[in-house]
């Protein structure tokens, strides 16, 4: 199973500001009393949005720290998806060659009497 990545809002009232963090989301365990725990980690941006914009530049400022963040939650599943065995991009052969090529490589180039391809 692969981790999910999700992008949260945190509100912080007294400075009127919006914290943005990253919760990824790794399975879950029982525990010896039975109860259900979820492994989870947080990962905090250090991006804020103003809460309540009431101009345009205001609006303009959080539109552009999301698009920010929508970036920086992409990359973190990219990486976490990297760390996967079965990633297009664990190889290091594979990351300067585009899909196809990869792909023929692992289908055609296979040994087929292997149970393994199977």
């Amino acid at each position: 199973m692969t981790a999910t990545v999700k992008l949260r809002q945190r509100k912080q009232t007294k400075r009127g500001k919006i914290s943005l963090y990253l919760e990824i989301y790794k399975g879950h365990a029982t525990a010896p009393d039975g109860k259900t725990r979820y492994i989870r980690e947080y990962n905090f941006l250090k991006l804020f949005l103003i809460d309540k914009s009431r101009n345009s530049a205001d609006r303009q400022h959080n539109k552009k720290i999301l698009q920010v963040a929508e970036r920086i939650k992409y990359e973190k599943e990219l990486s976490l998806l990297a760390g996967h065995p079965l990633s297009f991009s664990t190889n290091t052969n594979v990351r300067d060659s585009n899909f196809y090529e990869y792909f023929y490589d692992l289908h055609f180039l296979q040994d087929f009497t292997t149970p393994d391809f199977y």
